[in-house]
């Protein structure tokens, strides 16, 4: 199958290609593993800076400096699974919009069972207590991150790799 075949990712592209003007983070949730993913994930030696200039700085001050769940991961999947997986949303996003987005994995796999149902209500409280300070830090600093993105002048070839 080719990309953009599903009605999810069409109306996800569609959805993105409306707004790409007022989008200014995106951050997708998912389950079990305890992580904050970056692009370019199809890639050991990320070449985010090349392809999407500042956009590492920007993720750099949230590992920084927001409060992130005890020992979570950080960096492309290379860095924090030692595996390539090219194609994802966050590659697509940050690559076609130049929008920064990233993926968060929430708990850890004693808060599951077969890998993405939460065990409890206890545990799902638990995972959204520790991961809210981090997202809340990210929608105070938002003004400051596209100030900053806005100033930084992509190359034309990277902009005109984005048309592609």
């Amino acid at each position: 199958m080719g990309s953009f075949t599903e009605p999810e990712t069409i109306a996800m592209r569609s959805f993105l290609d409306q707004k790409k003007d007022e989008l200014k983070f995106v951050i997708n949730f998912h389950s079990n593993g305890n992580s904050f993913i970056w692009p370019f994930n199809g890639r050991e030696n990320n070449d985010i800076e090349r392809r999407a200039p500042g956009v590492l700085a920007v993720f750099k001050d949230i590992v920084a400096n927001a409060q992130f769940p005890k020992d979570v991961k950080t960096g492309n999947s290379f860095e924090v699974i030692r595996e390539t997986v090219g194609g994802d949303a966050d590659d697509y996003i940050t690559a076609t919009y130049g929008i920064p987005s990233v993926t968060s994995e929430l708990g850890t796999m004693n808060q599951f069972q077969n890998d993405w149902v939460i065990r409890s209500k206890e545990d799902a409280f638990d995972i959204v207590n520790q991961n809210s300070k981090w997202v809340d830090y990210v929608f105070t600093k938002l003004p400051k991150y596209t100030s900053d993105l806005s100033k930084i002048e992509v190359p034309k070839e990277v902009l005109l790799s984005r048309a592609i």
